[in-house]
């Protein structure tokens, strides 16, 4: 049976079919993924995703030929997203530590003052509206751009920048209420 039947038997909902799509699949998608990635959880993951996203495609694999060039080439787009995003949380780690060096042997004082601040941002994010949250997460913990952003939420580019500046006002407006901005812009 061919890769195209096993998906059109899948999609009238024959379970088999895609266990089939597994079987012919999932160890050859492992090897490519865990050597683009070089550990096998990511490997796992990304494997897993192509294959939600061949079952999410309703069988429309656009701009390719075959189910197995589609999965593939699916499997190599997941595996360069994590390693981009896996780039992009190294560095912000790696400016956070140098930003906050020293703070492990920081006095007591500093740590709660630390812990404070930590808990009125999470309640001031806590506070801005879903959609404002939600851009200003992916863009700040996700480091994605305007454009990953709206592909994700579905709103336009200048729409999510809107709701980015909108969300920043809204913080910097609720930590200047509680006292911690003057304190952060005092310290630097």
């Amino acid at each position: 049976m061919t890769d195209e039947e096993l998906v059109r038997r899948h999609l009238r909902g024959d379970r088999a079919a895609f266990e089939g799509l597994l079987d012919r699949f999932e160890g050859p998608l492992l090897r490519y993924a865990g050597a683009l990635l070089g550990n096998g959880d990511g490997a796992q993951d990304a494997v897993q995703e192509a294959f939600l996203r061949l079952l999410g495609s309703g069988g429309e694999l656009r701009g390719v030929s075959s189910v197995s060039g589609w999965l593939f080439h699916v499997t190599r787009n997941v595996c360069r997203d994590r390693v981009k995003k896996e780039r992009r949380m190294t560095e912000r780690e790696r400016v956070y530590r140098e930003s906050h060096s020293g703070s492990a042997t920081a006095p007591p004082e500093a740590a709660l003052v630390e812990k404070e601040v930590n808990r009125e941002v999470e309640r001031a994010l806590a506070g801005l509206p879903r959609k404002q949250r939600e851009v200003l997460l992916l863009k700040v913990w996700e480091g994605l751009s305007y454009k990953e952003i709206a592909g994700r939420t579905g709103l336009t580019v200048s729409n999510v920048g809107y709701h980015i500046h909108q969300a920043t006002l809204a913080l910097a407006g609720s930590l200047r209420a509680a006292g911690i901005l003057e304190r952060e812009e005092a310290r630097s």
